[in-house]
């Protein structure tokens, strides 16, 4: 059995593909697409290139909470400053001085 030409209407049909993908709207939706695909591309790599790596172990800092039950009674601010601590907070055990003599609480 032998066939023939293809009809006329698959024609008409991919004439009427490529004439709508020229329409200036559907253009304009094309390449909003592409450009939020690409942002969204971009920032995912941004992402995993910023993330830990397995390998690499989390840090080895503490909170303030526990900072505070580890340095000797003193609250972060003086464990952190010293002397040179301009804030206070309680419980503590840094001596406390006079305002006058110029205090640091």
């Amino acid at each position: 059995m032998e066939r023939g030409p293809p009809t006329g209407s698959g024609t008409i049909n991919h004439t009427q593909k490529v004439e709508s993908a020229k329409d200036p709207v559907i253009e304009g939706l094309i390449a909003s697409v592409k450009s939020l695909t690409e942002a969204v591309t971009r920032r995912q790599m941004g992402r995993r290139n910023r993330s830990r790596s397995p390998q690499r172990p989390r840090s080895k800092s503490q909170n303030r909470s526990q900072m505070s039950k580890q340095s000797g009674q003193f609250c972060w601010y003086h464990w952190k400053f010293g002397v040179n601590s301009t804030k206070c907070m309680q419980p503590c055990a840094w001596p406390k001085q006079n305002p006058k003599a110029g205090g640091n609480e």
